[in-house]
This record gives structure tokens, C-alpha cells and sequence, in this order.
């Protein structure tokens, strides 16, 4: 169950994110990667990465698309897209572990990964730089709550679900 954690700076948003990972579960699938150099691994968008030249998708997330942009609180036009895939990239400070053995239409493989003990989703999410994709899963919907209510990145203002930017409807 997630914890009730407070953020005081940046140290205590690691240490929230830290106390507030989902525990590690009986029969975990096969790991990806361990220990590789972090100049092995790159965000490609927020929600997809490349470690050891394997494209990844981070499970249970849905970020921007790294073109699309949002609103901001005076309702001017940002690139949420970019930023998000900046956020992604500056967890990156170590070696990722990821574990998944299923793969998406796209053959990538879908994935929870931790950098240094943090979840990425998590993070992404508790940033505001991803939304919680319910469709694949509720771990991070929490995380989006408090994201939501404390007007974090892509909730600060309008905001379009990415997947209604890959799919828009005539």
C-alpha cells in the first residue's frame, strides 16, 4: 500500500519516490539488463527507452508524444513531449534494471525498470510527465492523483491524452 509521504525539495521527492515503490512480487519476470554503463541507455520519448540497443516501453505509463504540447496555467502552448523524454532521461543516472516478458505491437518490450532503487514509472508519473495507463494497469494511479492535485507538469493546465494524439478521431 502506498504511504503517505510528504516533499520537501528535491532530496525528499527521492526519498518519496523511494519509500513509495511497489514491493517486488513471488515469480518477477526476467530481467532485461543489470549494471550496464548508463552511456548504454537513452530515453527515446517518456515512455520508451534504449538500453544495450533493446527498445524498451515502460509498463503502465502513457507520456506525451515527444511532438505534442500542452497548455500552461495562462493557457500558452509548451513542449510537454520533449520534457517529458527530458525527465526520463535525467532518472537515468545509473545502471537501469528492468524486468518484462511481454512485448507490444511495436516489439518492443514492456517493462518496470529502477535506477538506483526508483521506479521510473513511478517517478514519471509522481513528475507529471506521464499519466497512469489504467488500460495496462493501476500501479502508478496513486502517483497520478497526487500528480493531478498538486498541478504537476502536464496537469498544470490543458492537457490532451497522448493516445488520442496518436489516434485522433475524425
Amino acid at each position: 500500500m502506498l504511504r503517505i509521504c510528504s516533499l520537501f525539495g528535491l532530496v525528499a521527492a527521492v526519498a518519496f519516490l523511494a519509500a513509495c515503490q511497489p514491493e517486488a512480487g513471488d515469480g518477477a519476470p526476467d530481467r532485461v539488463s543489470v549494471a550496464l554503463p548508463s552511456a548504454d541507455q537513452r530515453a527515446v520519448d517518456g515512455d520508451t527507452l534504449v538500453i544495450g540497443g533493446e527498445r524498451l516501453r515502460l509498463a503502465a505509463i502513457d507520456a506525451p508524444e515527444l511532438k505534442q504540447t500542452c497548455g500552461d496555467a495562462d493557457g500558452r502552448a509548451w513542449p510537454c513531449g520533449r520534457w517529458a523524454q527530458k525527465r526520463l532521461a535525467a532518472l537515468l543516472t545509473g545502471p537501469a534494471d528492468c524486468r518484462g516478458d511481454r512485448h507490444d505491437r511495436y516489439g518492443r518490450r514492456v517493462v518496470h525498470c529502477r535506477v538506483d532503487g526508483i521506479d521510473l514509472g513511478a517517478a514519471m508519473v509522481i513528475q507529471g510527465a506521464a499519466r497512469a495507463y489504467l488500460r495496462y494497469g493501476d500501479d502508478y494511479a496513486p502517483h497520478e492523483e497526487r500528480a493531478r492535485s498538486e498541478r504537476r507538469g502536464i496537469w498544470i493546465g490543458a492537457f490532451t491524452d497522448p493516445e488520442r494524439v496518436r489516434h485522433p478521431r475524425g
